[in-house]
C-alpha cells in the first residue's frame, strides 16, 4: 500500500477530548511532530488543539478520518490530513507532519486523558499505489 486511512467511529468515557496518534518510536512531546489543527464549534469559536487524529466526547458519536501519505517511504517526512467531528457540535481538520524518514511501522491511537467507550471502532485501510 502507498497510503493508510484510519477511521475512528465512537465515543469516549468522559467529556470532550482530543484523540492522539503516535507513529514510530518517538513520543508526542519529543517525537518531531508538527501540526495545524482547527476546530469550529457550534458556538462559532475556533481554537488550536493537540489532537492529531480527532475529537470525541461522551455524549455524541464522532467520526474521524485520517489519511497517512506514503507511510512506508524512507526518503521523506511523513504527513497526514484528517477531518472529524460529530455533525451537530463541531467540525475539525488537521495537517500533520512527523519529521522522520523512518517508515511508519508502529501507530498508537489514544484519547489524551480518558478511554474509548464500548462499541467504538478503529479501522485501518490500505490504499494501493
Amino acid at each position: 500500500y502507498r497510503d493508510l486511512i484510519l477511521v475512528i467511529n465512537g465515543t469516549l468515557t468522559s467529556s470532550a477530548e482530543s484523540i492522539c496518534v503516535q507513529v514510530g518510536n518517538g513520543t508526542i512531546s519529543t517525537g518531531g511532530y508538527s501540526f495545524v489543527y482547527v476546530v469550529n464549534t457550534i458556538s462559532g469559536t475556533a481554537s488550536p488543539s493537540f489532537g492529531l487524529a480527532g475529537h470525541a466526547n461522551s455524549t455524541e458519536n464522532s467520526t474521524s478520518i485520517t489519511q497517512f501519505f506514503d507511510y512506508s517511504a524512507t526518503d521523506k517526512h511523513k504527513t497526514w490530513l484528517g477531518r472529524r467531528g460529530p455533525a451537530n457540535s463541531f467540525a475539525g481538520m488537521d495537517a500533520s507532519r512527523w519529521a522522520s524518514t523512518v517508515a511508519i511501522d508502529i501507530m498508537k491511537v489514544f484519547p489524551e486523558n480518558y478511554a474509548f467507550a464500548a462499541g467504538t471502532t478503529l479501522s485501518l485501510y490500505g490504499i494501493e499505489a
